[in-house]
Formats: structure tokens, C-alpha cells, sequence
């Protein structure tokens, strides 16, 4: 399923979603390290008893209403966890993604820019810029410039990096039809 985005790019949302479970992983890095969700050994976890909603919950939750093709309602429970989590940069990041998914393409730029600056050292993040700076905003060199830092911050062996690279190279189709 692809989504039409201004000046008649596409992006494919199977690429959105597959993003998304990549900051989503880190989200929940970051909702237990910023004290979100509940804890599994309290009384409420085991009995049975309601318990607050958290990081992890609301990034989850956004990611299967991604999945389910509905970015409208990921990006309530990305903003939800953006506010449990303000300095975190992995709900941001999510949030820019479901920004994306909707053509909001201004929008996720100002997310992806504030979680750059709260995680300047994540790739994933630069990923998304380099998808978000070709597809949405057609900046081919912003584009080359985020996959270039992705590619100089991404763990060996990472999944992603040879797409990069074929991007970059001009091998791959680095413009939508």
C-alpha cells in the first residue's frame, strides 16, 4: 500500500511501519529508563488490577494502528507517549513517522529535528530524515546528508545499511514513480 505525498512522491507505508518497529525497540529502551509503564512485581501487575498506561503501551499501541493503516490514530498515542516522555527522542521519532505516513511532511521534519537534537546518535533517526527529505520534501542532497550520518552511526551488520548504500550509490530507485 503506498500513500500519495505532495509534488507526487510516494512512500511506502510497509517502509513506515518497518521504521516505526525500529524506534518502537528503542522507545521501550527509553520508556524504562525515564520510568514509564507499569512494574511487573507491583501488586497491580500480578492481581489483576488496572494499571497506568505507559511509554511502551502507547508506542505500541501506535504502531499496530500504523499497522493497521490508520497514522491518525498512531499519532495520538505517539503525542501521548512524547508527553510521559518529553526528552526521550524514540516517541518523537515514531510520532514524526505516523507525521509522514499522513503527507504532514512539515510537521515530521520538526519532530525528526527535536529528536535529533534529544538523540543525536541515533540512526534510525537519520534513516527517517533521509526517507522523509526524499520522499516528502524531495531534497535529494538533505537526503544523502541523513543517510550518510545513518550510515556513519549504524552498528555493523545492520539490516538497512545495504538499502542505504544502494540508495546512495543511484543503484536502487532513489526517486518514486
Amino acid at each position: 500500500m503506498a500513500i500519495r505525498a505532495p509534488l507526487s512522491r510516494r512512500v511506502d507505508l510497509k517502509v513506515v511501519v518497518a521504521i516505526s518497529f525500529v524506534t518502537m525497540t528503542l522507545g521501550f529502551v527509553a520508556g524504562s529508563l525515564v520510568g514509564g509503564g507499569s512494574d511487573p512485581s507491583s501488586p497491580e501487575a500480578t492481581d489483576g488490577a488496572p494499571h497506568t498506561v505507559g511509554i511502551q503501551e502507547y508506542i505500541q499501541l501506535g504502531v499496530q494502528a500504523l499497522d493497521q493503516g490508520d497514522p491518525a490514530t498512531a499519532e495520538r498515542y505517539f503525542r501521548s507517549a512524547v508527553a510521559l516522555a518529553p526528552s526521550a527522542p524514540g516517541p518523537r521519532g515514531d510520532l514524526a513517522v505516523s507525521l509522514m505516513a499522513q503527507g504532514r511532511w512539515e510537521d515530521a521534519d520538526r519532530e525528526l529535528t527535536e529528536a535529533q537534537r534529544l538523540g543525536p546518535d541515533r540512526p534510525e533517526l537519520y534513516f527517517v530524515e533521509g526517507v522523509m527529505a526524499r520522499d516528502g520534501l524531495a531534497d535529494t542532497a538533505r537526503a544523502r546528508t541523513a543517510w550518510t550520518r545513518f550510515l556513519e552511526l549504524a552498528p555493523e551488520g545492520s539490516q538497512d545499511t545495504d538499502l542505504v548504500q544502494e540508495w546512495l550509490s543511484g543503484q536502487g530507485e532513489t526517486d518514486s514513480q
